[in-house]
C-alpha cells in the first residue's frame, strides 16, 4: 500500500511537469510569474525566462515591442557567448547547462528599460531571423523549438479628485 501511494504521488507530480509546453517569455520577476506590470518608475527590469523540461545550454530569440514607450538601456546574460542584442535577435551560448526540469525557470537575460510614456506596451518574444522558431539548445547542442509569449507593461494613469460642480463648470 505504501508503494502504491508513493507511485501515485510521483505520477501526480511527474506527469504535469513533463507535459508542460516549452515556452519563453518576458516576465517582471525572476521566477517567471508576473506577466502584466504597471509602475511609474523610470527604470523597468524585464527577465527573459525559458520554461523547458530539459538542460538548457543556449537560446536564440528576438524581442518585439508594440511601441517606443520603452528604450533598452542594458542587457545582462549568463556567463558565455552572446551574439547580437535582444531587439534585433540574440544567440546565447552559456558556459554551464541550466536545469529546467520540474518547471524550474531558466533565466537567460535580464533587461533594463527606460520607461518613457503612459500608454501600454506589449513585449513579445519571437524567433531570431536565422531560425524558424524560438529555439533552445540542450547539453549536446540539439535545437528544440519554444513558443513565444506576450506580456503587457504600462504606467498607471493618476486620478484627480474633483467635485461634480467643478466638472460642470468645465463645460460652461
Amino acid at each position: 500500500m505504501k508503494y502504491i501511494k508513493l507511485l501515485l504521488l510521483f505520477l501526480f507530480v511527474a506527469i504535469p511537469a513533463t507535459t508542460m509546453a516549452c515556452h519563453m517569455g518576458a516576465y517582471f520577476d525572476p521566477c517567471g510569474t508576473v506577466t502584466s506590470f504597471t509602475t511609474c518608475d523610470p527604470l523597468v527590469e524585464v527577465y527573459i525566462i525559458v520554461f523547458a523540461e530539459s538542460l538548457i545550454q543556449g537560446v536564440a530569440y528576438q524581442l518585439e515591442l508594440s511601441s517606443d514607450n520603452l528604450q533598452l538601456i542594458a542587457s545582462t546574460y549568463p556567463p558565455g557567448l552572446a551574439l547580437g542584442d535582444p531587439m534585433n535577435g540574440v544567440e546565447l551560448g552559456m558556459c554551464e547547462c541550466c536545469c529546467g526540469y520540474w518547471g524550474c525557470p531558466v533565466l537567460v537575460t535580464t533587461l533594463t528599460f527606460l520607461n518613457l510614456n503612459t500608454s501600454p506596451t506589449y513585449l513579445t518574444t519571437t524567433n531570431h531571423e536565422d531560425y524558424e522558431d524560438i529555439v533552445y539548445a540542450n547539453q549536446v547542442g540539439e535545437l528544440f523549438p519554444l513558443s513565444g509569449r506576450t506580456t503587457m507593461f504600462g504606467t498607471p494613469v493618476t486620478n484627480e479628485s474633483i467635485s461634480w460642480g467643478a466638472v460642470k463648470n468645465l463645460y460652461r
